[in-house]
């Protein structure tokens, strides 16, 4: 029989009794979430907007844990069982970790856009999830709205790490190099055509799409169009698509630090 016991605080919040060890891991934003959540374990009266943030940063830490897990390095080195079906190994074993990786991101993602969207909605709380147009533009397009401009989906078609580091999908659909010049002089043209030069962008090698560089480059273009990132026209989003849609986040664990300040400024701010 197990020791541990489990009630509900009257906020929701469990309340633990005896335990044995965590085993849950450590993310970026343990230390808020346990700030924020506190005052309720304590039963004072708590500020909504602090128990709706402690709950989405809740589950961008399960999120976060899913995706640290993952090792590519360890996957690749594996060689597939030699007694599987061939069929089911290319169908379904190999697309496996890209799907998994596509849909930790994307969860994240879609978490982060809801916080940023009811702080600014519901608690009239603007600018404390970086990155938050950068993220929306991201979520609808690529998310949500991707078949208003692409025949398939976006996503598992590569995936980048870098040591120690959440991996990250890459979202483009054009890998040849012929190919990737014509739509990059294309799109380089379109931006022209608005009064914007991005030549410096180098869109000829397939996998920018996860580059910090590229993916700032491309964002503070089209910021130039409109910095609500809500005006952008579907034929630029059509050749992103293509040639790599930038990712709002490369690095989530820089991103987690730079959320987790943000959010911890506010609280510290007098009401």
């Amino acid at each position: 029989m197990s020791n541990d016991s489990t009630s509900q605080s009257p906020h929701g919040v469990p309340l633990r009794g005896t335990t044995g060890n965590m085993r849950r891991g450590n993310t970026p934003f343990d230390s808020l979430i346990v700030r924020l959540g506190e005052p309720a374990l304590r039963r004072q009266v708590v500020d909504p907007k602090d128990l709706f943030v402690a709950q989405q940063l809740r589950l961008l830490g399960a999120s976060y844990l899913l995706m640290k897990r993952i090792d590519l390095r360890a996957k690749m080195s594996r060689s597939p069982d030699p007694t599987s079906d061939g069929l089911r190994y290319l169908l379904l074993e190999l697309p496996h970790d890209s799907c998994e990786i596509v849909l930790h991101y994307f969860m994240f993602v879609s978490i982060l856009n809801q916080l940023g969207r009811v702080l600014v909605t519901k608690y009239q709380s603007p600018d404390l999830v970086p990155r938050y147009t950068r993220i929306r533009f991201f979520r609808n397009k690529v998310l949500e709205h991707w078949d208003d401009y692409s025949e398939s989906r976006p996503g598992g078609e590569g995936i980048s790490q870098r040591v120690g580091k959440p991996p990250v999908p890459l979202t483009e659909k054009v890998h040849l190099l012929r190919d990737r010049k014509d739509l990059g002089d294309k799109l380089v043209e379109r931006f022209a055509q608005l009064g914007i030069d991005i030549k410096h962008v180098d869109f000829s090698a397939s996998g920018q799409s996860s580059t910090e560089d590229y993916c700032t480059d491309v964002y503070v273009a089209l910021e130039c169009i409109d910095p609500s990132l809500q005006n952008v026209s579907d034929d630029i989003t059509n050749l992103l698509l293509k040639l790599g849609f930038p990712l709002p986040i490369t690095d989530i664990d820089q991103y987690a630090g730079d959320l987790v300040e943000a959010l911890g400024q506010q609280q510290d701010r007098p009401s």
